[in-house]
């Protein structure tokens, strides 16, 4: 079976659990997406300064959260947060 590790983490590894009703926050979900854009090996270049101003340099997610504002996917009033704990729901 391939690694899935980076879909199930921080749900449960043992015994191994997929979770379905644990909300993904943005953070999450943008490795989840950035992944899916790029395929699972896909590794963002560390950043050199933010573009949220919710968002630290050195958070775990930093490099993940701001690919959609490198590739231009963000429109204006999305710029300034990224909102990296709330839950996303659909």
């Amino acid at each position: 079976m391939e690694n899935l590790d980076w879909v199930v983490a921080d749900c449960s590894q043992e015994p191994l659990m997929y979770c379905p009703e644990r909300l993904m926050n943005r953070a999450e979900s943008s490795v989840f997406v950035e992944r899916g854009i790029h395929g699972a090996e896909y590794d963002p270049p560390d950043p050199i300064e933010v573009d949220f101003a919710d968002v630290a340099l050195d958070a775990w997610y930093a490099d993940w959260g701001m690919q959609p504002g490198r590739r231009g996917s963000l429109s204006p009033a999305q710029r300034n947060r990224i909102c990296s704990t709330a839950q996303k729901t659909g």
